[in-house]
């Protein structure tokens, strides 16, 4: 009896002294070094912020993907898989939780312990390394996958506050009270100051679209001047491509497809500008 009494009062100052010196059980975090450093297949970020020059330097923009280099960090977590579903998450929710709490994860490296674990998150939250991770360069408001990820890793905090609140009922211990308050601080801090971040950068993105679009239907020239020489250039286009055809007489097809074409757009555009195309019959009744 004086042994088990003994043994449990021992229990408890070591479970005192944990309790009283948590963060210090915490695993190690710190950012990945490769986002740290200049990532060479991230592309930059545009004037508009959501769109990006191509890779050889022409004006055609296309959209910035996140870097194939990083795919490799990418953390899985069926468990956390399995709770969207039971929360009734559709397809394309559960696919972009998954990859941007997948990726948020992924930016994190450890001396022990697996990333999906809780302690990872509470990790992340005393040493405040979320604020780190959203000043990231990769992390900027102007990509696309950012506002993904800000919700993929709301959602994940959820889903661990949940696991948290449920061992809680079966074990009431401080230490899982510490745990969950670190949580839902994250949750907070994530949610709100990064959306807040975001949003307010899509904001500007709109207003400044906005001022492009005024600025071009104010100085838009009147349509009579900007039809008529293209009228003309597509007839002078049909010439050229007839007097082409007269080379070769003897085929029945004479021109090559992308020649035909462009015969075909020069011909709609021009009785398109030149006549009432109300309807479709005028076109598949033309007499030769």
């Amino acid at each position: 009896m004086i042994t088990e009494i003994y043994n449990k009062t021992l229990a408890d100052k070591r479970l005192q002294n944990i309790e009283n010196n948590w963060k210090e059980t915490l695993p190690a975090v710190c950012v990945r070094q490769y986002y740290m450093d200049e990532i060479a297949d991230l592309r930059p970020i545009s004037r508009r912020g959501r769109k990006v020059l191509k890779a050889d330097g022409s004006k055609k923009r296309k959209k910035a993907a996140w870097p194939p280099s990083a795919k490799d960090h990418h953390v899985e977590l069926p468990e956390f898989e399995a709770y969207l579903k039971t929360v009734g998450a559709g397809p394309s929710i559960l696919y972009k939780h998954i990859l941007g709490a997948g990726r948020f994860l992924g930016m994190v490296e450890t001396d022990a312990g697996e990333l999906s674990d809780v302690e990872m998150l509470v990790a992340i939250r005393t040493a405040g390394l979320h604020k780190k991770i959203l000043e990231l360069k990769i992390m900027h408001p102007g990509y696309t996958w950012v506002n993904d990820m800000i919700d993929a890793a709301v959602a994940y905090c959820d889903f661990q506050a949940k696991r948290l609140n449920d061992m809680q009922l079966d074990h009431s211990q401080p230490l899982l009270k510490k745990y969950s308050d670190a949580v839902s601080n994250l949750r907070g801090e994530i949610g709100r100051g990064a959306k807040k971040r975001f949003m307010w950068w899509k904001e500007q993105g709109v207003r400044e679209r906005k001022k492009e679009d005024e600025y071009v239907n104010a100085n838009f020239p009147s349509w009579p001047k900007v039809l008529t020489p293209a009228v003309e250039a597509a007839y002078r286009t049909l010439r050229g491509i007839a007097e082409k055809a007269k080379q070769a007489p003897g085929s029945r097809l004479p021109l090559k497809p992308a020649l035909r074409a462009l015969a075909n757009t020069c011909i709609l555009g021009a009785w398109h500008y030149d006549s009432f195309l109300g309807r479709k019959w005028e076109i598949e009744h033309v007499s030769a």
